[in-house]
């Protein structure tokens, strides 16, 4: 009963089993369609009659009759020299003068841009001409220029001259005194000794009763007013001597009044030697100050008419200068195009030589193409050799899949004979 009565044990958990992954399984690689497929080659021959084809659009014609003569160009060209009939000769003439036409435009592109390298040297010959005669102008003008400020120096020098030798003349002029002032010192002295001098020696008082000292102070001051040059020794021992009465007066007052005695005398001499050799002598400074301020004016005139000269020679030099500088930056000015004018030059040379070494060169091979001789064909070449890419095109017109094979098979054949 037990065993009855006891609940049931619950189940034990199993672990789930793990399972193995598969394997990713890769996608079937897709079929390679195209890959498996071969583009037939284009033989050597096509590629050829192309290249002269390509020519043809370079002729300065319409685009319709290049069109016409390359339509008809391919069958033309393919086809033996001696197996063409009459529309493929015809064909290939029109080709060739085409080709002919564009050869010549080519060969015109070179010889006009040959005609403007050629002005354009001219040109350059005809502006360094022009630089060198420039050049001896400037060298002229700056000789002119130079002779003109040396012109100038020496005028500016002899100016100065002229112009010191007129101060002196003046200076010279003004040291005379006039007339007038050597008549009035002359007349002063005499009557100095008039007035002062003999009263004091007679013994006799002044007009005004002065006394006999202030008499001879008065003579003294008189005396160097009109002659600073006198004896200061002699005036200075005359109020002395004067002033004593004559009977009281020794032998160095008598001698003190009769040497200034003779002073004034001697005065009024030379006041009137003075006034006759200075009358003539400035007669003389006013004659050779009128010479030096006339020199002067001439010189002054010259100066100005050699700094007119100058400043023209300088003017025209700079000018000269300008001109030449406008000569170099023209002949500069070519160069740029002369560069431009080489670079048009090559292009022009190779656009030709690539035109006849190219479709030219392939047109002339193809028009005179003849068979080649039997014995060559005797030595391995294969007989399909021969068929081109039109006899492709046939085959596949006709709807034949295996004939594509051995048209790619010929292809390689004639690639080989050509090569």
């Amino acid at each position: 009963s037990s065993r009855l009565g006891s609940p049931a044990a619950p189940p034990r958990s199993v672990p789930p089993q793990s399972v193995p992954a598969m394997p990713a399984m890769k996608r079937p690689a897709a079929a390679k369609v195209a890959s498996t497929e071969k583009k037939p080659r284009v033989d050597p021959l096509t590629k050829e009659v192309r290249k002269a084809s390509a020519g043809l659009h370079e002729a300065p014609v319409a685009r319709e009759v290049i069109s016409m003569v390359e339509s008809m160009l391919h069958n033309a060209l393919t086809t033996f020299k001696e197996q063409r009939h009459s529309y493929q000769c015809s064909a290939v003439g029109m080709a060739e003068t085409l080709l002919h036409s564009a050869e010549e435009e080519f060969a015109k592109q070179v010889a006009d841009v040959e005609a403007e390298i050629g002005a354009l040297a001219a040109e350059e010959a005809v502006r360094s001409r022009a630089i060198e005669e420039a050049e001896a102008l400037m060298e002229e003008k700056a000789k002119v220029a130079n002779n003109a400020k040396n012109s100038l120096v020496g005028e500016a020098r002899a100016f100065v001259a002229a112009k010191q030798a007129k101060e002196a003349a003046e200076a010279r002029l003004l040291s005379f005194r006039s007339l007038q002032e050597i008549a009035a010192n002359k007349e002063r002295v005499l009557e100095a000794e008039r007035s002062y001098l003999k009263p004091l020696i007679e013994g006799v008082d002044g007009a005004e009763g002065a006394s006999a000292k202030d008499m001879a102070h008065k003579l003294v001051k008189e005396l160097k007013s009109v002659d600073s040059s006198m004896d200061s020794s002699l005036l200075a021992a005359l109020p002395t001597a004067a002033g004593k009465a004559p009977a009281d007066r020794g032998a160095f007052d008598a001698m003190v009044l009769t040497q200034l005695q003779t002073v004034i005398t001697q005065r009024a001499e030379a006041f009137d030697k003075e006034s006759q050799e200075g009358e003539k002598a400035k007669a003389a400074a006013a004659a050779a100050l009128d010479a030096a301020q006339q020199t002067f004016k001439n010189a002054q005139e010259q100066q100005l008419v050699a700094a007119e000269a100058f400043k023209a020679a300088r003017d025209e030099h700079r000018r000269t200068e300008e001109a030449h500088g406008d000569a170099l930056r023209a002949l500069q000015q070519v160069k740029p195009e002369a560069r431009k004018l080489a670079k048009r030059q090559t292009v022009a040379e190779r656009r030709l030589l690539a035109f006849r070494e190219g479709p030219l060169a392939a047109f002339r091979s193809l028009r005179d193409r003849e068979p080649e001789p039997e014995a060559l064909k005797a030595e391995g070449e294969e007989p399909q050799a021969e068929v081109t890419v039109e006899a492709e095109g046939a085959s596949e017109a006709k709807g034949q899949e295996p004939q594509a094979e051995a048209v790619v098979e010929v292809d390689g054949a004639a690639e080989a004979t050509v090569m």
